[in-house]
């Protein structure tokens, strides 16, 4: 071992002889092969006797040196702040909530119809969507172009209005509105969005306690010949859309004009008689097209009663769904 001074780092020039004798003291033989070990430092290296001794330069480390470990930048994470969530509530009474002062321009809520909950968002009112436009059943009864009705999405289109005048018919949406000239689609040029028809309806402003006293001021009297109307409507619809054209064009509607022009009662007489033609065309439609306009059920007609929508439901929406899945399945 050499003498270390402390913290020192030397370089030296050793001569040919002086450097035969100092390797002589550093080296050990362990072996007969020529190889020897120098030890020193607690390290341990190999090296080849040389042959032939040259100039050789030493460099000596009496301190082991150290490197600082320098910590490796790592790019900062962005921590995502946590959103609030939306606290979604049932709509209970959605007149109510439309017809309040103060609405949120978000979700408004949910609506359920026992299987499916639907989001009620509200329409921004700064949009405006030009490409959109509506046309009435109206129209497309008197029209003989491309959006005229297929067989199909007629009797598609009339399961669907028979079921909605079931679920509407204690609501507003359907007080006096259940003609082909209140109901519409949305189109994009030629095509129709036939499967989700609208009802246009305009809701009058009026307080909260005045409303509640108009909807108990009408007389059961009132409420059944409603209920009757609202019928009769829907069965001058089947016929409509069985025949695809419009009531107003049959040629026997001619027979209750008055001085030529029609009365309240021209549309419901004619379809009085044009319901006995339906049998030509289809005998399962007869029955459930007459069963609205006569209302041959035991139970008053009064949509309050559980009984007499049960009875509609069992002649009329039910077989009207069962003869579109027979022809359509």
């Amino acid at each position: 071992m050499l003498p270390r001074p402390p913290l020192s780092i030397s370089v030296s020039t050793l001569t040919p002889a002086s450097s035969h004798a100092s390797f002589k003291s550093m080296f050990r033989k362990t072996s007969s092969n020529g190889t020897e070990y120098l030890v020193g430092d607690e390290l341990t290296r190999t090296l080849s006797k040389p042959s032939r001794l040259k100039t050789r330069k030493q460099t000596r480390f009496d301190a082991p040196i150290t490197f600082p470990a320098l910590p490796l930048s790592q790019p900062a994470i962005p921590v995502s702040q946590p959103v609030p969530a939306i606290q979604v509530l049932e709509i209970k009474d959605f007149c109510s909530l439309i017809s309040s002062q103060v609405l949120s321009k978000q979700c408004l809520g949910f609506l359920s119809d026992g299987e499916h909950r639907h989001d009620v968002l509200p329409f921004p009112t700064d949009v405006i969507l030009e490409s959109e436009a509506y046309i009435s059943l109206s129209d497309i009864l008197l029209n003989e172009g491309s959006r005229r009705l297929s067989s199909q999405k007629r009797f598609r289109l009339a399961t669907i209005l028979a079921s909605t005048l079931l679920q509407l018919q204690t609501t507003p949406w359907l007080l006096g509105n259940f003609e082909k000239k209140d109901i519409f689609f949305q189109c994009h040029g030629d095509n129709v969005s036939f499967d989700y028809p609208y009802f246009r309806h305009s809701f009058t402003s009026l307080p909260q306690n005045l409303s509640s006293s108009l909807n108990t001021a009408q007389s059961d009297i009132e409420l059944r010949r409603a209920a009757r109307t609202s019928l009769e409507k829907l069965g001058i619809l089947l016929l409509e859309l069985t025949s695809g054209q419009p009531i107003e064009v049959q040629d026997i509607r001619k027979r209750y004009l008055v001085d030529g022009k029609p009365h309240t009662g021209t549309d419901y007489m004619t379809a009085r008689e044009w319901v006995d033609l339906v049998w030509e065309e289809d005998p399962r439609l007869e029955p459930i097209i007459r069963s609205c306009l006569f209302c041959p059920f035991e139970e008053k007609p009064d949509w309050r009663n559980k009984l007499f929508t049960q009875a509609v439901y069992a002649n009329v929406v039910g077989p009207l769904d069962d003869y579109f899945l027979s022809k359509w399945p």
